[in-house]
């Protein structure tokens, strides 16, 4: 009898979320009801949409929630309602959450997706597993920066995934950094592993007029050294590198690294303004 009375509930509401208990067994199905979103729902999506994935940390500090037991709550809820998915490599690891196609939609309703307010990819980001701590590396940067500089804010900020769209159109060669604050001419790259000579000197000559800041991690002393030594030979920028475990102690503080840019670089203005109109010349004779 208990099971006639289950299946004719499920039969009448659908995919509503129902916990029914039959000879000691809990059933569950996922809720299909449309669920209210909030205003701090569509800054969690733009969030995930901006660094592909954050943990519950981060996702506490971008979308200012009051406690860490709102953010839970308010993950699993939209994690249930199938906006957002989530992973862990094992118990002793953080879940990473990310969008699904559900939660894109918001961001991108399919019919008006050209009229979108919002930067970036109207398809959910691949998750590339190997990746996710370069990307979580990025979005701690990024908060660490936020923190000590008042004046900027996270709508200053650009990272690889919103760049890439807008250079790859200028060149398919040029490297993307991982992040951009165009305000303070400031470039981040977070680099976990050993590049040829080659690629380094590609890398940093890409970001022309920028104060480089190069995140590496601990006991790479060679790779720091590296990055020193390219940066002798291209002119016109500022390089500085610091180990991924000085993150959480590194004074972010752009506008003087912008002066120091501008100090070292006294013609810089003059350089840009050639370098612009030289790019200019190139795109109009490929027109």
């Amino acid at each position: 009898m208990t099971d006639v009375i289950g299946d004719g509930i499920f039969s009448i509401l659908g995919k509503a979320l129902l916990i029914l208990r039959v000879q000691g067994c809990t059933l569950i199905k996922r809720s299909n009801t449309i669920m209210k979103l909030t205003e701090r729902d569509l800054l969690l999506f733009r969030m995930l949409n901006k660094f592909r994935l954050l943990n519950s940390d981060l996702i506490c500090f971008f979308c200012n929630f009051p406690s860490y037991h709102a953010v839970m709550l308010r993950l699993n809820a939209l994690y249930k309602n199938g906006y957002i998915n989530k992973y862990r490599k094992d118990i002793y690891h953080k879940y990473i959450y990310f969008l699904t196609q559900k939660g894109i939609n918001v961001l991108y309703p399919p019919k008006k997706s050209n009229k979108s307010k919002y930067p970036v990819q109207k398809n959910p980001s691949k998750i590339v597993y190997s990746n996710i701590r370069h990307e979580l590396i990025i979005a701690s940067i990024v908060k660490r920066i936020l923190e000590l500089n008042p004046d900027c804010s996270i709508d200053d900020i650009e990272v690889d995934r919103e760049i890439r769209p807008k250079e790859f159109i200028k060149s398919k060669k040029t490297h993307i950094p991982d992040i951009r604050i165009e305000k303070y001419r400031f470039i981040g790259e977070v680099e976990l592993h050993y590049k040829r000579p080659s690629d380094l000197i590609k890398n940093i000559a890409s970001n022309h007029f920028y104060y480089q800041l190069w995140i590496v991690p601990e006991g790479k002393q060679k790779l720091k050294d590296r990055i020193m030594e390219q940066s002798k030979i291209e002119m016109n920028t500022s390089i500085n590198t610091i180990s991924l475990d000085q993150i959480d102690t590194f004074e972010f503080d752009l506008k003087k690294m912008n002066e120091i840019l501008i100090n070292e670089n006294p013609k810089l203005e003059d350089m840009m303004n050639k370098s612009k109109k030289k790019n200019k010349q190139i795109n109009l004779f490929k027109e």
